[in-house]
Protein backbone atom coordinates (compact mmCIF):
# COMPACT_ATOMS: atom_id res chain seq x y z
CA UNK A 1 0.00 0.00 0.00
CA UNK A 2 2.64 2.62 1.08
CA UNK A 3 4.75 1.65 -2.00
CA UNK A 4 1.34 2.06 -4.75
CA UNK A 5 1.33 5.43 -2.91
CA UNK A 6 4.56 6.85 -3.38
CA UNK A 7 4.47 5.51 -6.88
CA UNK A 8 1.35 7.68 -7.26
CA UNK A 9 3.04 10.83 -5.03
CA UNK A 10 6.04 10.04 -7.72
CA UNK A 11 4.22 10.55 -10.87
CA UNK A 12 2.13 13.23 -9.76
CA UNK A 13 5.61 15.17 -8.76
CA UNK A 14 6.66 14.31 -12.28
CA UNK A 15 4.10 15.03 -13.99
CA UNK A 16 3.94 18.59 -12.58
CA UNK A 17 7.67 19.48 -13.24
CA UNK A 18 7.00 18.28 -16.37
CA UNK A 19 4.45 20.55 -16.65
CA UNK A 20 6.26 23.58 -15.42
CA UNK A 21 9.53 23.07 -17.10
CA UNK A 22 6.99 22.74 -20.15
CA UNK A 23 4.80 26.34 -19.51
CA UNK A 24 8.57 27.89 -18.88
CA UNK A 25 9.52 27.17 -22.29
CA UNK A 26 6.64 28.09 -23.83
CA UNK A 27 6.29 31.25 -22.11
CA UNK A 28 9.68 32.31 -23.60
CA UNK A 29 9.64 33.60 -27.48
CA UNK A 30 12.89 34.16 -29.74
CA UNK A 31 11.24 37.62 -30.04
CA UNK A 32 12.05 38.53 -26.30
CA UNK A 33 15.27 38.43 -26.34
CA UNK A 34 15.66 41.49 -28.28
CA UNK A 35 13.30 43.28 -25.70
CA UNK A 36 14.79 46.86 -23.85
CA UNK A 37 13.64 46.16 -20.28
CA UNK A 38 13.64 48.22 -17.34
CA UNK A 39 12.03 52.24 -16.47
CA UNK A 40 14.52 55.61 -17.60
CA UNK A 41 14.89 57.49 -14.68
CA UNK A 42 17.70 59.96 -13.78
CA UNK A 43 18.79 59.71 -9.91
CA UNK A 44 22.04 60.56 -7.66
CA UNK A 45 23.67 57.33 -7.22
CA UNK A 46 25.19 58.37 -3.73
CA UNK A 47 21.91 58.94 -2.41
CA UNK A 48 21.45 54.95 -2.36
CA UNK A 49 24.44 55.12 -0.14
CA UNK A 50 22.23 54.49 3.04
CA UNK A 51 20.61 51.51 1.31
CA UNK A 52 17.79 54.10 0.81
CA UNK A 53 17.24 54.96 4.47
CA UNK A 54 18.20 58.41 4.37
CA UNK A 55 19.86 60.54 1.49
CA UNK A 56 22.95 60.69 3.34
CA UNK A 57 26.46 60.08 1.43
CA UNK A 58 28.92 59.96 3.84
CA UNK A 59 32.29 61.71 3.29
CA UNK A 60 34.94 59.89 3.82
CA UNK A 61 33.03 57.30 2.84
CA UNK A 62 35.92 54.71 3.30
CA UNK A 63 40.06 55.28 5.27
CA UNK A 64 41.39 53.48 2.29
CA UNK A 65 42.22 54.82 -0.73
CA UNK A 66 39.81 52.55 -2.77
CA UNK A 67 36.59 53.91 -1.44
CA UNK A 68 37.96 57.15 -0.83
CA UNK A 69 34.93 59.68 -2.22
CA UNK A 70 37.29 62.51 -2.20
CA UNK A 71 39.74 64.23 -3.86
CA UNK A 72 41.93 66.88 -2.09
CA UNK A 73 43.36 69.72 -3.98
CA UNK A 74 46.23 71.17 -2.19
CA UNK A 75 47.04 73.51 -4.39
CA UNK A 76 43.77 75.34 -4.85
CA UNK A 77 42.96 74.68 -0.98
CA UNK A 78 40.02 72.58 -2.18
CA UNK A 79 38.15 69.25 -1.04
CA UNK A 80 36.19 67.93 -4.51
CA UNK A 81 33.55 65.79 -3.23
CA UNK A 82 32.95 63.14 -6.19
CA UNK A 83 29.18 62.74 -6.82
CA UNK A 84 27.16 61.59 -9.97
CA UNK A 85 23.82 61.33 -12.17
CA UNK A 86 23.04 58.34 -13.47
CA UNK A 87 20.00 56.54 -15.48
CA UNK A 88 18.34 53.03 -15.08
CA UNK A 89 16.98 51.09 -17.71
CA UNK A 90 18.87 49.18 -20.16
CA UNK A 91 17.36 51.41 -23.40
CA UNK A 92 19.61 53.12 -26.13
CA UNK A 93 21.49 55.36 -23.76
CA UNK A 94 21.17 59.03 -26.17
CA UNK A 95 22.72 61.98 -23.82
CA UNK A 96 21.27 63.69 -22.00
CA UNK A 97 21.78 67.17 -19.19
CA UNK A 98 20.62 68.24 -15.54
CA UNK A 99 20.59 70.48 -13.52
CA UNK A 100 22.20 70.87 -10.30
CA UNK A 101 21.74 73.60 -7.25
CA UNK A 102 22.32 73.28 -3.68
CA UNK A 103 19.33 73.18 -1.20
CA UNK A 104 19.97 74.24 2.39
CA UNK A 105 16.66 74.08 3.22
CA UNK A 106 17.05 70.21 3.47
CA UNK A 107 19.94 70.30 5.50
CA UNK A 108 17.87 72.78 8.25
CA UNK A 109 14.70 70.57 7.95
CA UNK A 110 17.08 67.52 8.74
CA UNK A 111 18.93 69.02 11.81
CA UNK A 112 16.03 70.46 13.15
CA UNK A 113 13.88 67.00 13.33
CA UNK A 114 17.24 65.17 15.13
CA UNK A 115 17.13 63.16 11.54
CA UNK A 116 21.06 64.66 11.20
CA UNK A 117 23.19 65.11 13.79
CA UNK A 118 25.53 68.02 11.68
CA UNK A 119 25.97 71.50 10.61
CA UNK A 120 24.87 73.58 8.06
CA UNK A 121 27.52 74.23 5.91
CA UNK A 122 27.32 78.32 4.21
CA UNK A 123 26.20 78.49 0.67
CA UNK A 124 29.59 80.82 0.70
CA UNK A 125 31.97 77.83 1.24
CA UNK A 126 31.26 75.08 -1.67
CA UNK A 127 30.84 75.19 -5.21
CA UNK A 128 28.76 73.64 -7.82
CA UNK A 129 28.19 73.50 -11.15
CA UNK A 130 25.17 74.40 -12.86
CA UNK A 131 24.68 71.36 -14.86
CA UNK A 132 25.89 67.78 -15.78
CA UNK A 133 25.76 66.75 -18.71
CA UNK A 134 25.79 62.68 -19.95
CA UNK A 135 27.35 61.57 -23.33
CA UNK A 136 25.24 59.59 -25.38
CA UNK A 137 26.93 56.11 -25.00
CA UNK A 138 26.84 56.85 -21.47
CA UNK A 139 24.67 55.98 -18.74
CA UNK A 140 26.39 58.30 -16.12
CA UNK A 141 28.56 60.88 -15.61
CA UNK A 142 30.23 62.53 -12.45
CA UNK A 143 31.00 65.99 -11.13
CA UNK A 144 32.14 67.72 -7.54
CA UNK A 145 31.11 69.44 -5.18
CA UNK A 146 33.88 72.02 -4.49
CA UNK A 147 34.64 72.53 -0.73
CA UNK A 148 37.23 75.02 0.47
CA UNK A 149 39.31 73.81 2.58
CA UNK A 150 39.96 76.65 5.23
CA UNK A 151 35.83 76.88 5.84
CA UNK A 152 36.32 72.91 6.35
CA UNK A 153 38.51 73.52 9.19
CA UNK A 154 36.74 76.48 11.15
CA UNK A 155 34.34 73.66 11.78
CA UNK A 156 37.25 70.94 13.58
CA UNK A 157 35.22 68.63 15.67
CA UNK A 158 32.33 68.48 13.75
CA UNK A 159 30.41 67.39 10.77
CA UNK A 160 29.08 69.76 8.16
CA UNK A 161 26.46 68.90 5.95
CA UNK A 162 25.03 70.64 2.73
CA UNK A 163 22.47 69.02 -0.14
CA UNK A 164 22.89 68.68 -3.71
CA UNK A 165 20.07 68.49 -5.94
CA UNK A 166 19.43 67.37 -9.68
CA UNK A 167 16.17 68.62 -11.96
CA UNK A 168 15.21 69.38 -14.76
CA UNK A 169 16.63 66.38 -17.11
CA UNK A 170 16.59 66.97 -20.48
CA UNK A 171 15.16 63.60 -21.55
CA UNK A 172 14.32 60.51 -19.27
CA UNK A 173 12.37 60.87 -16.40
CA UNK A 174 13.81 62.09 -12.60
CA UNK A 175 13.61 59.81 -9.70
CA UNK A 176 12.39 62.20 -7.00
CA UNK A 177 13.70 59.89 -4.31
CA UNK A 178 16.68 59.81 -5.11
CA UNK A 179 17.02 62.97 -6.98
CA UNK A 180 18.58 64.71 -3.48
CA UNK A 181 21.95 63.49 -1.61
CA UNK A 182 22.85 65.03 1.66
CA UNK A 183 26.76 65.20 2.07
CA UNK A 184 27.81 64.90 5.53
CA UNK A 185 31.60 65.61 5.59
CA UNK A 186 33.17 64.48 8.88
CA UNK A 187 35.96 67.25 9.24
CA UNK A 188 38.38 65.70 11.56
CA UNK A 189 38.38 61.91 9.90
CA UNK A 190 39.82 64.23 7.06
CA UNK A 191 42.52 65.14 8.86
CA UNK A 192 42.87 68.37 6.94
Amino acid sequence: MHTMKRSIRGLLVYFFLLGGICLLFAGCKKEDNGLVFGNEYVYMPQALQSGGINLEYQVPGSLDSAGRNYIVDSVANRLNVILGVSRSGMQDTAGYSVQVSGDADTVVQAIASGALAAVLLPEKAYTLPDAVTVPAGSTSATFSVSVDMDALKAFAGKKVALAVKISSPSRYQLNDSYSETIVVIDVDALHL
